[in-house]
């Protein structure tokens, strides 16, 4: 059982192009996308069971959305203290495909997506007062399977970047291409801003006791100068009456 929860992870990204999707905003959505259409591929075995006959074995089976190496799930069995992944069939007469969804309600859960696990050596998923940073590399699936051919990251999120390596960006999308050709080398580096600077400075600036006297002393230093100007105005009117 544990091989074949494996080798779903494997197959992912086995003769195929795939579609990584991650949402960053309060919630970790991803959205994964996995289609074979060269005919040579789909004939491509896994103990005995060829792709098509793999991606409706999925389509059943149930999913966990967190790595545990310890854990072994069930066929067909829910439980109700684990998440599991929605399934999609994409395939038609042409091609076999696949697609998962799953929603994460904070970092710690992401760090601990199965599909980050299963298809990366090196990650570093964390996030601190300021910002979120998004670390990965060490692309296995290129080293277990000889005929995947190539992976597309797209990072969206509403907070801006501080640092990032992707091959492109547009409309607020990150763009990895990661290919056979280069996933050696290849990394994902994403630093997302989490406050705003400006606004952080009001508010510290509010809250602090040394900011509020200085503000009234200016106002107290601006009244006693009004008064002034009136004070003077009034003595030369008097003097030249």
């Amino acid at each position: 059982m544990k091989k074949f929860f494996l080798l779903f992870f494997l197959i992912l990204f086995a003769g195929c192009e795939a579609t990584y999707n991650l949402d960053v905003d309060d919630f970790y959505k991803e959205d994964a996308s996995i289609v074979e259409n060269d005919s040579v591929n789909l004939s491509y075995t896994f103990s005995g069971m060829d792709m098509s006959e793999y991606a409706n074995f999925y389509l059943i089976k149930e999913i966990p959305y967190h790595y545990d190496d310890e854990y072994v799930p069930e066929d067909y069995v829910r439980f109700d203290n684990i998440s599991y992944y929605e399934v999609d069939d994409l395939s038609n007469d042409s091609q076999v495909g696949l697609r998962l969804k799953s929603e994460f309600k904070n970092i710690d859960g992401f760090s601990r997506s199965n599909l980050l696990w299963k298809s990366c050596k090196n990650k570093s998923i964390n996030k601190n007062k300021d910002s979120i940073n998004i670390d990965a590399s060490g692309f296995k699936s290129f080293d277990e399977y000889k005929i995947l051919d190539k992976i597309t990251v797209n990072i969206k999120s509403k907070y801006s970047s501080i640092r990032n390596n992707a091959d492109s960006v547009k409309n607020g999308i990150y763009t990895w291409i990661i290919t056979r050709d280069n996933y050696l080398s290849k990394n994902i580096s994403l630093k997302l801003k989490t406050s705003t600077v400006v606004d952080d400075v009001v508010k510290e600036s509010q809250n602090n006791p040394m900011f509020k006297f200085f503000y009234a002393i200016v106002f107290l230093v601006f009244i006693a100068f009004v008064i002034y100007l009136l004070l003077k105005s009034r003595y030369r009117k008097s003097n030249i009456l």
